[in-house]
């Protein structure tokens, strides 16, 4: 059987839906997300992650929580991309610490024996700090739940874990928009200096409104990657744009990046056409 990796990669923590998972996808029970700081491990290998663990090593059959998973399908035979994974193993990514390294070899150690007891920690710690936003897309799920779902994650408890933090390879952090979430903009603001997370990529998924009030945090993160993402669909969300293409404005601000020495690895953009307001102010 082939077996997708997510369960030896990824902590997945989404606090409006309150649970702590794999990935996005699975559609089974999931742990319980709490907000007081609770030992890693309690997440990591609790019963949500075993569970899994075992349905990726064979030992709970189909139907289960990952039967309809694009990505888990993708690994099967006879689907035409045979191979493709979550995460790939074939090859130890280039400049990580010491800690990185030897937690990327015990993770596809514990992948390759499909473990249910993970002696790794999370190569990739994915954030869903909240549903907050700033603005309503029309394509939007969150949308409709905001009402009811309003729990956010706290920056202290994911910072009271500063070991794994330092042995991820990637922190993602998103919402709702990460910069009108409270606690997102406290965990960015903290994380993105601090030197013993200096060979960790802080990854941001954004709609850019607010991205040049907090250009100088950002600065300070030499691994940055940016998703800048805006509904572009109508013209409900013109007031917050401005005219102009993005592509000049992406050259300039990844060069920018590069003349202060922060490597800018990645900078995506979903609306093409038109920018948002305030990024005329963004360093180029």
């Amino acid at each position: 059987m082939s077996a997708c990796s997510a369960p030896w990669y990824e902590l997945n923590l989404s606090a409006p839906d309150s649970n702590v998972s794999a990935c996005c996808y699975y559609g089974a029970q999931r742990d319980y997300w709490h907000d007081d700081p609770v030992d890693l491990s309690s997440y990591w290998n609790g019963p949500g992650l075993r569970e899994v663990r075992r349905v990726q090593s064979g030992a709970i059959p189909a139907p289960n929580g990952c039967s309809s998973c694009f990505y888990f399908q993708q690994t099967l035979p006879g689907q035409g991309r045979v191979g493709s994974n979550y995460y790939d193993f074939s090859e130890k990514p280039a400049g990580l610490s010491q800690a990185q390294a030897e937690n990327w070899r015990q993770a596809k150690a514990d992948y390759e024996a499909k473990v249910e007891y993970a002696t790794c920690s999370p190569l990739k710690l994915y954030a869903n700090f909240g549903y907050t936003c700033n603005i309503s897309c029309t394509m939007c799920h969150q949308v409709p739940r905001r009402g009811e779902l309003k729990r956010q994650i706290l920056a202290d408890t994911i910072l009271a874990w500063p070991e794994m933090l330092e042995r991820c390879l990637q922190v993602y952090v998103v919402g709702g928009e990460p910069f009108a979430i409270p606690e997102a903009v406290k965990f960015v603001r903290l994380f993105a200096p601090d030197m013993r997370y200096e060979t960790v990529e802080l990854k941001l998924l954004t709609n850019g409104t607010a991205l040049h009030k907090h250009w100088k945090t950002l600065r300070q993160k030499r691994l940055l990657w940016l998703a800048v993402s805006l509904d572009s669909i109508g013209e409900g969300y013109e007031k917050i744009r401005v005219g102009g293409a993005l592509g000049g404005r992406r050259a300039q601000h990844t060069d920018g990046a590069r003349n202060q020495g922060q490597v800018a690895s990645r900078l995506d953009f979903d609306n093409e056409r038109e920018h948002p307001k305030g990024w005329a102010s963004l360093p180029a």
